[in-house]
């Protein structure tokens, strides 16, 4: 048994004798010389005990080696210094009185106890916890921090392939304007933020968002015949028309020339052609112009996780099926 794992040992004995002596405690460790062959070290602690019963508590770790071993066992090659991380034997013998007597000796107990850990060992745990603490700290740390960087990096990627796609130059979008002078619309600059809204909320939360690109049809009839203020009082009325039967959170936005989007967040594809029908009709009832009518042509597309321009694109080419089919008609992708 090791024993250097204790700090104290208790025994508790009843001593007879008609003569007062010592006695002698001994931890017995096996140990091994030179040779190989097997010795017993005797590791001493010496007591006085009284005549009644005796509790004494001794300390493994203070035992000595008695003169007389270390005399007999001086030419063994074996360490004379106290030794208890291999104990064999515990062993109670009479002290040094050599009288003749009848002794008496009753041991009621015997106990070790100690730390569950060292206190060297605790503190070099405690330290190596705290060390490995640090560190994950520090990797968790890294880790966030890498993170972030990769989704600010992504971000951009994004922000700079949107901007490309409206055709907005990164160190102009801050200073230009976001509406139409004309019209009084949104431009592409303006819907920007609104864009990359929706497309996040629809990648992490499956939010359904539609798109209604819309195109005034035979605009260049308009301009030709009746001119170019004719037309441009033609597309203000539209726009005034089309944002009063849309939603505040609808955002209609002039795109081009006689060309406009509607983008229509938490829509789904049979809300938007049915939105974009009611629109139609109201176009086409409402004089926008004294000279003549004016209809438009709808193409309808519902964000399905593709890129922005492949949103775009479905709308477009719903928009040029309309116009094909006649005009003034909706076509959803």
């Amino acid at each position: 048994m090791d024993m250097r794992k204790y700090s104290r040992m208790q025994i508790e004995l009843e001593y007879i004798s008609a003569d007062n002596d010592t006695l002698l405690v001994y931890l017995i460790n096996e140990e091994f010389s030179d040779d190989g062959s097997r010795l017993e070290k005797s590791n001493l602690w010496p007591v006085s005990p009284n005549k009644n019963s005796n509790t004494f508590l001794l300390r493994p770790d203070r035992f000595i080696v008695p003169s007389w071993w270390i005399f007999q066992n001086s030419r063994n090659g074996l360490n004379l210094e106290p030794d208890i991380s291999n104990v064999t034997a515990l062993r109670i013998t009479t002290g040094d009185n050599t009288k003749a007597r009848t002794v008496g000796l009753n041991i009621r107990h015997i106990s070790f106890s100690g730390k569950w850990i060292a206190s060297d060992d605790l503190y070099l745990g405690l330290l190596v916890a705290w060390l490995a603490l640090i560190l994950l700290h520090g990797l968790r740390t890294m880790h966030v921090l890498t993170v972030r960087f990769r989704q600010s990096k992504e971000q951009n990627k994004k922000l700079v392939k949107l901007n490309r796609f409206l055709r907005i130059q990164k160190n102009q979008y801050e200073t230009m304007a976001k509406k139409d002078k004309l019209t009084g619309a949104w431009n592409r600059a303006g819907v920007r933020d609104l864009l990359e809204s929706v497309l996040e909320d629809h990648k992490l939360h499956g939010i359904p968002c539609a798109l209604l690109v819309i195109d005034v049809d035979n605009f260049k009839r308009i301009n030709d015949e009746f001119g170019h203020d004719a037309g441009d009082r033609a597309l203000s009325g539209l726009v005034k028309l089309i944002n009063s039967y849309t939603r505040n959170k609808d955002t209609f936005a002039r795109w081009g020339g006689e060309e406009f989007v509607l983008i229509c967040p938490n829509t789904d594809l049979h809300a938007a052609t049915t939105l974009a029908e009611i629109l139609r009709q109201k176009v086409q009832t409402t004089k926008l112009l004294e000279e003549r009518n004016i209809t438009c042509s709808f193409g309808v597309a519902e964000l399905e996780g593709e890129e922005i321009e492949v949103w775009f694109k479905r709308a477009d080419e719903a928009l040029y099926r309309a116009k094909a089919a006649g005009r003034n008609r909706v076509e959803s992708a």
